[in-house]
């Protein structure tokens, strides 16, 4: 049954083919499937005579032609079992791998042929036999045997032709060489047997063929269209799926585009870090608590803060600890607030909130006491404490005005006081602070083309070297000489300049005067080195070192003989590294760099070792109180010390008295500048001190 059906699996195949071979190849099959019912009849026929012949011939002879006729169909048992494994290792290739296979029909071939050399051998062997009776079963054995092979063989003519001539040619030889009476007679009619039988055999081997094709064509047919009737299928799935891949691919794409929109509705109003709103939202909050507050008649706060010295957080702890700071003090504050109130980020380390519906001030500055409060509590990042203060700033509507550009503006001048109140606080905007603040814009406005119109001068304090006994540089001062006002010291419109912009014009106007006046110091025999110290904004603007390349230039002074300060305050507040680049830039030109104002702020001592270096300057509040504190004396012999083990220079200011000279003497401080040595004065006074 299972060889029927792998037969009619593989016609199926062959009738796709359109080969004159594919026809004799089904036929092998068809033979190759018949092989296992061939070798039960020819070893059932071969026992019965076995069992006859050993009446009348010797067992020996008997045992042993038996014995072949099974070892022949055991070969024809093998060919079946090869023939399975060949298909089932050929699955994949189908059953025109099998048919192709050139060794079967010489397989069949083979076997047929052992199958018939058995039987020639039992005529040739038993034909003599001196029983006539069984000479006549042998020829009948003999005859039946060939006969039948008319039913199978014939399929493939080589075997069928391998297994009749060897079967009936040795018996008619026998006959035809033996003496006995009529054996020449049998011997022709064996022959004219094995031809008619051979005849039969042809003859049936093409009605097989003509079946065979006939099969085959119609097999054709029913594969052609189950085959089209596949495709269809195929197609219709196929199209289904591309179908419902577009649909999954569309539906995809619409809630990538939905999450993208949303994303970008967010990162539109919200700081990407912090995921507090951003600016334009705080902007249009703002602009509807004001507007519900003119309905109803009530107060709005606006608060403007800031972390205080946010830039040692990132020296200290690095740039995502202070994003996760930011992160950390937001999710505080939000958490902490009133579902009304709006908390934003406005930018870098600054805040901003709205603090709608209040009845009185007091309410806004329990609100801001509240923030204070919060951020104080150290926040636990990365397995570190980090402990942070906030700097607040508050205006209120409608006590500070209606609009809220004036409210920010407001609130911005209340954290600028709060800052300058010592940090770690909150200020309420006052009507002095808006004065100081016109004030300023006052002089902002007035200090406009001051430099060109020739009103700015230049002012010169000696530095002097305690071991060489001499004036060793000047460091250069500027001042304003104010049409009604006089002139005026820096503290008195610098703020201005830096809030406006103008103290970069001041700073180069400046750098200029005292490159030319040094240079021409230095063209005069007196090579007196001269220090200007510029505005932190400088430092943050690019293009400074080539500037000062250019001033260098055009005077044509030594690089040596220019020293540039920075106050400390200035480079800890700075926001980006530009400030180390600037350095590095100036240092590469050969000028020198100076840190004012050293022990105010609130740097690392690292610093002196990462930053380029020549000069630390110990602000005059500690040599104020050299002489009547342990605690200045101790501050100023460290700073020397350490000052000294660095290789840098030390200069202290504001050196006014005798006992303050002697104290810095002993401490080992050789440069001073003060007041005891000279107070600041025109370029033609220094130029004659420096001539005495």
């Amino acid at each position: 049954m299972q060889d029927e059906v792998r037969h009619a699996e593989s016609a199926a195949e062959l009738a796709d083919r359109d080969r004159p071979g594919d026809v004799r190849a089904l036929l092998r099959l068809q033979l190759l499937a018949r092989q296992s019912s061939l070798a039960v009849i020819n070893t059932a026929v071969a026992l019965v005579f076995a069992a006859t012949a050993s009446l009348h011939a010797p067992l020996e002879l008997v045992a042993g032609w038996l014995g072949y006729i099974v070892l022949a169909q055991a070969l024809r048992l093998a060919l079946i079992r090869r023939w399975r494994t060949i298909h089932l290792s050929a699955g994949s290739a189908g059953a025109g791998a099998i048919i192709g296979d050139a060794s079967l029909g010489r397989r069949l071939t083979i076997g047929s042929l052992a199958a018939g050399v058995g039987w020639g051998a039992m005529g040739w062997l038993f034909i003599g036999a001196e029983a006539v009776l069984f000479q006549v079963v042998v020829a009948f054995v003999l005859a039946g045997m060939a006969a039948g092979s008319i039913t199978a063989l014939p399929a493939h003519p080589p075997a069928f032709f391998a297994f009749l001539l060897p079967a009936l040619l040795p018996t008619a030889l026998r006959l035809l060489l033996d003496q006995g009476p009529h054996s020449d007679v049998m011997g022709l009619l064996i022959l004219g047997f094995a031809l008619g039988i051979g005849h039969l055999g042809l003859h049936d081997f093409r009605s097989q063929r003509a079946s065979a094709e006939l099969f085959l064509t119609n097999e054709g047919l029913v594969a052609s269209l189950r085959q089209s009737e596949q495709e269809l299928e195929r197609r219709v799935v196929e199209r289904t799926r591309q179908l419902q891949s577009a649909n999954e691919q569309m539906a995809a794409e619409i809630k990538k585009r939905r999450r993208s929109e949303a994303q970008v509705r967010h990162l539109l109003h919200h700081d990407p870090l912090t995921s507090l709103p951003n600016r334009l939202v705080f902007a249009d909050r703002l602009a509807i608590a004001l507007r519900r507050a003119q309905r109803e008649g009530s107060k709005v706060a606006v608060v403007l803060f800031d972390i205080d010295r946010f830039k040692s957080v990132n020296d200290s702890h690095g740039h995502l600890v202070a994003d996760a700071l930011l992160r950390a003090l937001a999710g505080r504050l939000q958490s902490a607030l009133r579902a009304s109130d709006t908390l934003a980020r406005l930018g870098g380390d600054e805040f901003g909130a709205v603090f709608p519906d209040l009845e009185k001030q007091a309410d806004a500055e329990r609100l801001a006491g509240k923030l204070l409060e919060l951020a104080r509590e150290p926040f636990r990042i990365e397995g570190r404490l980090v402990a942070i203060s906030l700097s607040i700033g508050v205006s209120l509507f409608p006590a500070h005005g209606g609009e809220p550009a004036a409210l920010m503006s407001g609130a911005d001048l209340a954290l600028y006081d709060a800052k300058l109140a010592g940090r770690d606080r909150y200020s309420i905007l006052t009507a002095e602070m808006l004065h100081r603040s016109k004030a300023e814009r006052q002089t902002e406005r007035e200090l406009e083309g001051a430099a060109a119109r020739g009103e700015l001068r230049v002012v010169y304090q000696p530095q002097f070297s305690l071991g060489r006994k001499l004036v060793v540089g000047a460091e250069a001062l500027v001042r304003w000489a104010h049409p009604e006002k006089g002139l005026l010291a820096p503290a008195a419109f610098i703020p201005a300049a830096e809030a406006s912009g103008l103290v970069r014009e001041i700073d180069s106007w400046v750098l200029a005067t005292a490159c030319r006046r040094a240079a021409f110091w230095q063209g005069h025999g007196h090579p007196v080195r001269v220090a200007v110290n510029l505005s932190a904004s400088a430092f943050r603007q690019p293009g400074l070192a080539p500037q000062i390349a250019a001033h260098l230039a055009t005077a044509g002074l030594d690089p040596r003989l220019l020293e540039v300060e920075i106050t400390e305050s200035a480079y800890l507040d700075r926001e980006t590294t530009s400030v180390d680049v600037q350095l590095q830039q100036i240092k590469a030109l050969g000028v020198r760099i100076a840190i004012d104002d050293f022990g105010t702020g609130f740097a690392s001592l690292a610093y002196l070792r990462w930053l380029p270096l020549d000069v630390i300057k110990i602000d005059r509040s500690f040599v104020a109180g050299i002489a009547s504190s342990r605690h200045d004396e101790a501050i100023v012999a460290s700073t020397v010390a350490l000052a000294t083990r660095l290789e840098k220079t030390v200069i202290a200011e504001g050196v006014e008295t005798a006992a303050q000279l002697e104290i810095l003497a002993r401490l080992g401080c050789d440069e001073m500048q003060g007041y005891l040595f000279g107070r600041p004065a025109s370029e033609s006074s220094l130029r004659r001190r420096l001539a005495a």
